[in-house]
């Protein structure tokens, strides 16, 4: 720890290593500085899946059909699925190819054309411009930007690689990563539809659908409403300054609208006596009053609405996995980091927090300073900033993290315990000042250091602030001096 007689010299100084943790977060407002949700990548990511691609809205796929016009030749179209995966040919019309692989979309139109149109088609389709088979490049590398997956065993070294290359002080790397929900198919009942309800130019594809009428015929007729069972009957109270419902028993006496005009038993209904009151001072309203809760009454008898999965409504129906990559581990060569690139991946490497942290009060040199993406703790913030000044008080520190445009906090640092060891060190974010303060004791310790001297020996002289008039040679007189300036200019006067 630091000196009795000058708190500014902070430290431990041991004889042997201690280690120190560091922590970002201080506070339950506050955040963590990373992604809390990534995990390390687990063996399935490090596994390449061979297999074909799949068209999608988007996709360019260039469809050649022999002897479609003309004998010998070859009809050739480039053509470009739509939103919801259609394409446009001649003579076939709007086809779905969405979800089907270029083999699989060959003999889907090699059907449709055989035999009516031609006896033994041939067919190729072959894959121009893959909308869905890319990943993301963001943050810190050299070329960021949207790249195509050349092969299924491509990995993210190959990845950096097209990139060219990260920028210096990169430390963590996230790949966000998309998988579709599991779901179990609930079994349904097979209904028998009338032919009646399909039009009659429409045949069993999409235009083939049942009529309104139709599906109203064939939905199951709405289940009768339950009687309402004993003891959900609400009845009027008067409890801690409101009108409240409570549960009563399904009684011609517990179902009148008039409150009653004494309070019940104690205990009763689960609650106790003294929270009833004889004389109300408010009549009753069945629109204010409230069950006993805190739920309004109208919301009791109302079913609640099913909770919405936001996740899936922004992604697509797709969770989120969010590996977390080490680049010194990645760049030394470690398999387990380096994964396998998949369709939709967004590798993001996070440079770290960028702006400004301010340094305030009993230091040599406060002022404003830069992060630049390196983790900055509160000790290199100090040191940066010059040092403790003579004034400073250690265990007086206090840290002001801005959270939002409304929202501050300030957290009380002890530096000396920093220092030395005994208190993890505190990672700085933008924004963040950091204020030394000092204490009523300080000036007086400070003074009693000054005088504190070393001459020949130890003891006590004066100090340097009184010492020049008495130290080193002698001074002329101020007064003397003055009427020596005067006689040389008014020398007549002063003889």
């Amino acid at each position: 720890m630091n000196g009795w007689l000058d708190p500014t010299q902070v430290g431990r100084f041991p004889v042997q290593s201690v280690p120190q943790n560091i922590q970002s977060v201080v506070s339950i407002l506050d955040e963590p500085l990373d992604i809390a949700m990534a995990v390390e990548p687990a063996v399935q990511d490090l596994e390449p899946i061979y297999e074909d691609y799949q068209l999608g809205p988007g996709d360019t796929v260039r469809i050649t059909i022999f002897e479609l016009l003309a004998e010998g030749t070859a009809s050739t179209y480039d053509v470009q699925l739509s939103e919801t995966g259609y394409v446009s040919i001649p003579i076939l019309g709007s086809l779905r190819l969405e979800d089907l692989s270029a083999r699989e979309a060959e003999a889907h139109l090699a059907d449709l054309l055989s035999p009516e149109i031609i006896r033994n088609p041939r067919v190729t389709v072959q894959i121009v411009d893959r909308r869905h088979d890319t990943f993301e490049m963001l943050g810190a590398f050299a070329a960021p930007g949207s790249y195509v997956i050349p092969r299924p065993a491509f990995r993210l070294l190959d990845a950096v690689a097209i990139a060219r290359d990260l920028q210096p002080g990169i430390e963590t790397i996230y790949v966000l990563r998309s998988y579709e929900y599991e779901t179990q198919e609930l079994p349904v009942e097979e209904t028998a539809v009338p032919a009646a309800t399909f039009g009659a130019d429409e045949g069993p594809g999409e235009a083939g659908m049942p009529s309104a009428e139709a599906l109203r015929d064939m939905m199951p007729a709405p289940a009768a409403a339950e009687p309402q069972q004993q003891g959900t009957i609400r009845r009027p109270m008067y409890i801690e300054g409101q009108w409240v419902e409570v549960p009563a028993p399904a009684t011609a006496e517990a179902t009148a609208t008039a409150p009653a005009a004494t309070a019940p038993a104690a205990g009763a209904q689960g609650l106790p006596a003294d929270l009833w009151e004889t004389e109300p001072p408010m009549p009753y309203d069945a629109d204010l009053a409230l069950p006993y809760n805190g739920i309004p009454a109208a919301a009791t008898t109302t079913s609640a609405a099913p909770a919405v999965d936001w996740t899936a409504a922004v992604t697509g129906g797709s969770s989120r996995r969010v590996l977390r990559i080490p680049v010194r581990d990645l760049l030394r060569g470690d398999p387990r980091y380096n994964v396998v690139i998949r369709p939709d991946d967004k590798v993001y490497a996070w440079l770290g927090p960028v702006g400004e942290f301010y340094v305030i009060g009993n230091v040599y040199r406060p002022g404003v300073f830069s992060l630049t993406g390196r983790k900055i703790t509160v000790r290199q913030a100090i040191a940066a900033a010059g040092g403790l000044a003579p004034l400073a008080w250690p265990d007086r520190c206090e840290l002001i993290r801005r959270y939002n445009d409304e929202t501050e906090e300030i957290i009380r640092l002890n530096l000396d315990a920093i220092f030395a060891g005994t208190q993890p060190d505190v990672v700085l974010k933008p924004n963040d000042t950091i204020n030394v303060g000092t204490s009523i004791v300080a000036p007086f310790m400070a003074t009693v250091r000054n005088a504190f001297r070393m001459t020949y020996g130890f003891g006590f002289v004066y100090d340097r602030n009184f010492a020049d008039i008495d130290s080193y040679a002698a001074k002329p007189n101020p007064a003397v001096t003055e009427q020596q300036n005067l006689a040389q200019r008014f020398g007549s006067l002063f003889r």
